[in-house]
């Protein structure tokens, strides 16, 4: 791509989960490093990406803004708010930033699917930046993830968490920030993945682990076998949770590239799911572009594999072009 809009891609991760267990299903972090590049390489190659870089969420975070205004019933599923393009100066509607026009109204499975910060602006004025923590930390952000390795546990926007970094105080202005993802929000790619296993299995997050079993070097015999441990519970009303995957199902739709990359698996009746943001990351650089997705095999029985990925690309520009990696991930889950 041209300047400001990927071309300067650098770096990036990619990390896979089983919503179900918590097991790890894929890491992978860019660039890797030898022994020249290590230390001169100015991409941080000794960094773990997907376990210990940080991102604004922006668009993913909706999620956390959403579950928060229908739990407190500060707007039902089919409550209606207004979008004239922008709230204020810095928050623009999807639609207003390519078009210059709006929704005019919208709900909020249709602002989920659309990325409407607008929208969720208006919702974060009605909500208690305290609620909003809450639910952040429900499911599972600014917290440790349970992973057996080194990780980053990022930050929740909010007085809780500036008072601890020794920040300036929280104001009631950066509530509309807070609540689209911006602000004083850092996650990682396995956090992010953990935010949506939260939702998926309807409250349950599980840590997330790569221990798979111990065998006997001798005899192959499975000495000690990994067991999924539960970290929290999220008592998340299942309407909700419906509401939340249909929304994804709607914009993996829309997403052109990511669908024509799993054509295969829409046809065997696997249910496919996402959302993405474009974060700004410096002024003279591409947006950070995080891709959330989701994949369930919808079985009569009910024991369907189910998988979420999250891609992140530094520089990437547009979420969209992280569709390949997470199309590849799934292929290879759910075998070609």
């Amino acid at each position: 791509g041209k300047a400001m809009v990927g071309a300067d891609c650098n770096a990036g991760a990619v990390v896979a989960l089983d919503p179900a267990t918590g097991e790890l299903l894929a890491m992978a972090s860019y660039p890797t490093y030898n022994d020249i590049n290590l230390t001169s390489d100015d991409t941080s190659p000794h960094l773990n990406r997907a376990t210990s870089a940080l991102y604004q969420p922006g668009e993913l975070f909706h999620i956390c803004t959403a579950l928060c205004g229908l739990d407190t019933v500060e707007i039902e599923p089919h409550t209606m708010l207004a979008d004239d393009g922008n709230f204020g100066h810095d928050i623009l509607c999807p639609l207003y930033q390519k078009y210059n026009v709006s929704h005019q109204s919208l709900n909020v499975s249709t602002a989920l699917t659309d990325g409407c910060n607008v929208f969720f602006a208006q919702l974060g004025q009605r909500l208690a930046i305290s609620e909003l923590e809450r639910q952040a930390a429900s499911l599972g952000l600014g917290q440790s993830c349970g992973f057996e390795l080194t990780e980053s546990v990022g930050a929740v926007a909010g007085p809780s968490w500036r008072t601890s970094a020794g920040m300036s105080p929280w104001t009631s202005e950066m509530l509309p920030l807070a609540a689209i993802g911006l602000s004083d929000h850092r996650a990682t790619p396995l956090q992010l993945c953990s935010m949506l296993s939260t939702v998926i299995t309807g409250g349950d997050r599980y840590a997330a682990r790569v221990f798979k079993d111990a065998r006997s070097y001798v005899s192959g015999t499975v000495m000690e076998q990994g067991r999924a441990q539960l970290l929290s519970r999220a008592y998340l009303n299942d309407g909700d949770v419906s509401l939340i995957r249909s929304s994804m199902q709607s914009a993996a739709r829309a997403n052109t590239l990511l669908m024509s990359k799993t054509v295969t698996l829409q046809q065997r009746g696997i249910e496919v799911g996402c959302l993405g943001s474009s974060v700004m990351a410096g002024t003279r650089n591409s947006e950070d572009a995080l891709l959330l997705s989701y994949a369930s095999e919808n079985l009569p029985t009910g024991t369907g594999k189910q998988i979420v990925v999250c891609v992140a690309l530094e520089h990437g520009a547009n979420p969209t072009l992280a569709s390949p990696t997470a199309a590849a991930v799934l292929d290879a889950f759910y075998g070609k």
